[in-house]
């Protein structure tokens, strides 16, 4: 999605604007999965992450990279530390990715 935005910023001159085609992950209802349970009762469907928000509307990481990019600092100034919600990820040192709206 950086790279998309990133090419789009390169463009924008010469085209006339963008798209995020899904806003909102949600169900796909009628694709199967190879585990697919036998009774319907036990049945989850499979689940469409690549929206910004989550099915109960809680941003996700990429909600803040666009805002970090396209929501003016001096308006709402902001960081967010990619994916700070993760569990079990303090095993060992790793490196960390951050979005930011600041002057």
């Amino acid at each position: 999605m950086e790279t998309k935005i990133r090419l789009a910023e390169q463009a924008k001159d010469s085209v006339c604007g963008q798209f995020q085609w899904i806003f909102s992950s949600h169900d796909n209802p009628g694709r199967r999965q190879p585990d697919e349970a036998y009774r319907k009762i036990d049945k989850v469907g499979p689940f469409n992450y690549k929206g910004l928000v989550t099915p109960w509307e809680e941003p996700l990481d990429v909600y803040y990279m666009y805002r970090a990019n396209y929501v003016p600092a001096a308006k709402d100034p902001m960081v967010y530390l990619v994916s700070h919600t993760w569990t079990n990820r303090f095993r060992k040192r790793t490196s960390a990715c951050h979005y930011r709206g600041l002057q």
